[in-house]
């Protein structure tokens, strides 16, 4: 990449970005640090203990699709027998499984305090890019930590374990303000739709009301 040249998504395909060629020693190693823990948040924030928890990247506009896509439409369980075990709603798993995404925030914004740390030689609209990162990164990676968590109590009083109530509801406070950050990612800023694809503050909101209406039926 950094020999190809960079590029950013926060600009629309139709429009001709001129490739950021890295050639700086220190930037390249700059780049490579962001890829390599980028990658290690995306792990933790798209999946639960390798089971796919997420749509194309963004999140679920509702609750049903959290135990759809891991379990039933991209089950490992025939690659890798007991993967799904993570899932069950156990108390000491919910606790392994909100660890992982408090990781996973954890190393967002460090990568963030990295980021505006250094200025690498490159064209603006690169800088606007890695501005980007480092402010909403750790926004991205919330949205998915309080829908999971917000499912497995759902999950877990479906199965009888009423006592997890008062839990699901503490897990819902953050959602309408979240939902309101989200939107204010994009809103007047002539990004790429993309990114208002990734950051729709409506997926949280309907998530949300989706979660309501299961528990109007406990």
């Amino acid at each position: 990449w950094c020999k190809w040249g960079l590029a950013s998504p926060l600009i629309s395909d139709s429009f001709l970005q001129e490739g950021t060629e890295i050639t700086d020693p220190a930037d390249i190693e700059f780049f490579s640090h962001i890829v390599k823990e980028g990658y290690d948040i995306i792990r933790k924030t798209l999946y639960a203990k390798k089971n796919l928890f997420a749509i194309n990247s963004k999140c679920f506009d509702r609750v049903q699709y959290a135990h759809y896509f891991p379990l039933i439409r991209h089950n490992r369980e025939e690659w890798e027998p007991g993967v799904t075990d993570i899932m069950k709603p156990t108390d000491e798993n919910i606790a392994i499984l909100r660890d992982e995404k408090a990781e996973a925030l954890e190393q967002a914004e460090r990568l963030g305090t990295y980021i505006r740390s250094r200025k690498p030689s490159v064209k603006p609209w690169i800088q606007e890019y890695l501005d980007f990162i480092a402010d909403y990164f750790p926004l991205y990676v919330k949205g998915f930590a309080v829908e999971l968590i917000s499912y497995l109590y759902t999950r877990s009083i479906e199965e009888g374990n009423t006592g997890n109530l008062e839990k699901l509801v503490e897990s819902l406070e953050d959602f309408d303000s979240l939902a309101g950050r989200y939107d204010d990612v994009y809103t007047n800023k002539g990004y790429n739709h993309e990114i208002l694809y990734m950051f729709d503050g409506n997926n949280l909101r309907d998530y949300k009301k989706t979660v309501e209406a299961k528990m109007k039926e406990f």
